[in-house]
């Protein structure tokens, strides 16, 4: 049957075959602006969009979902340096890193920390849109980012707080490397789960080398 929508002195009439109802609205000059890409906004990156779907879920992981007394460590780092997109997720136990070569070297050099919660929807964005690359802005006025994947666009505040230097918590020297077998090495850690405390999740591996 047909809906009818009807709008009268701030109040929403919803009529239907056997339906009636009214909803309390407010003016939608109260409703707030929403950021948008103009002369002022910095562009951090344009990238296919298998590329970002990679790079997030590769990362986002490793991000403090609790974050509550630091929340800069609840977000991910996008760090725009020369031609290269570093991204960085870090909740001082596990480090993840992935990076990204760009074609067009970024004219300033950014590193805003977006929250875990705005990239879990762009993933989700990018898995119904038929685009085929994914845009972000930031927005420095409103301190905020903005993704754009086709016709639709999702912005975020970004995490106030200064990133760690994730560098000083990467090896620089190795005392042995070691090729494994991907699967058997997934299966060995499995295994071992179902014997590690639920708390602290250790796992002790033999060295015989």
């Amino acid at each position: 049957g047909n809906l009818t929508l009807t709008l009268e002195e701030g109040e929403l009439k919803v009529e239907a075959e056997k339906i009636k109802s009214k909803f309390s609205t407010i003016p939608f000059e109260e409703f707030p602006t929403l950021p948008h890409a103009d002369e002022e906004s910095i562009l951090l990156f344009k990238i296919e969009k298998e590329t970002f779907i990679k790079a997030t879920e590769k990362t986002i992981f490793a991000t403090d979902r609790g974050g509550i007394s630091q929340p800069v460590f609840s977000g991910v780092l996008f760090e725009n340096n020369s031609n290269k997109l570093n991204v960085v997720a870090t909740d001082r136990f596990r480090l993840s890193k992935y990076n990204i070569d760009l074609t067009d070297e970024a004219k300033d050099k950014i590193s805003p920390v977006i929250p875990y919660q705005a990239l879990e929807n762009v993933l989700r964005l990018c898995e119904e849109s038929e685009d085929e690359f994914v845009e972000a802005y930031m927005v420095a006025k409103n301190n905020q980012v903005l993704f754009k994947t086709g016709r639709v666009e999702v912005s975020s505040s970004l995490l106030d707080g200064e990133f760690p230097n994730y560098q000083a918590f990467m090896p620089q020297k190795t005392i042995c490397t070691f090729k494994i077998n991907v699967q058997e090495f997934m299966d060995a850690v499995k295994l071992s789960n179902v014997f590690a405390k639920q708390v602290n999740h250790f796992y002790k591996t033999d060295n015989y080398f």
